[in-house]
């Protein structure tokens, strides 16, 4: 006789850094037929952009891929121990009488905010953006460090 073991989502170390990614994984498949021509945009709609974050000598490093946006259409809001990037893309539709076929290119609007280790001093942050990626340099605050004091 033939036993059978239900499946069980895999709870391994990446449940620690996002507990809801095997939730939001069963969600997206769930409605993939549905909103197929949104996945394609390989985005997930609710955090917005992908991006990268990394830290060299107490300088964070955010890279946030934007393709088709232009600088003007990108704002950039430090404060504290956050940096929230929002945009808005504008669509060229030269001829409202078209058929579209099918349209992956994102449209609209996003806000995203990126949670910082240490908060970062607002007046050195520098932005670049180029080929559709934007650059930046958060440098932190440097850290007070604690020192025991004696009671006289």
């Amino acid at each position: 006789m033939t036993t059978l073991v239900p499946n069980k989502p895999d709870f391994g170390p990446a449940v620690i850094d996002e507990p809801f990614a095997w939730l939001r994984s069963m969600r997206r498949d769930m409605f993939r037929p549905f909103f197929e021509p949104f996945y394609a945009l390989d985005w997930d709609l609710e955090a917005g952009p992908p991006v990268n974050l990394w830290e060299k000598d107490g300088v964070y490093m955010l890279e946030v891929a934007l393709p088709g946006y232009k600088k003007d259409d990108i704002q950039i809001e430090t404060g504290g121990d956050s940096v929230t990037i929002t945009g808005t893309f504008k669509a060229d539709v030269k001829d409202e009488k078209v058929n579209v076929h099918r349209r992956e290119l994102r449209r609209g609007s996003f806000a995203r905010t990126i949670a910082l280790p240490h908060e970062i001093d607002v007046e050195k942050v520098v932005a670049k953006f180029e080929d559709g990626v934007l650059k930046l340099s958060l440098p932190a605050l440097p850290t007070i460090a604690h020192k025991p004091i004696a009671i006289t």
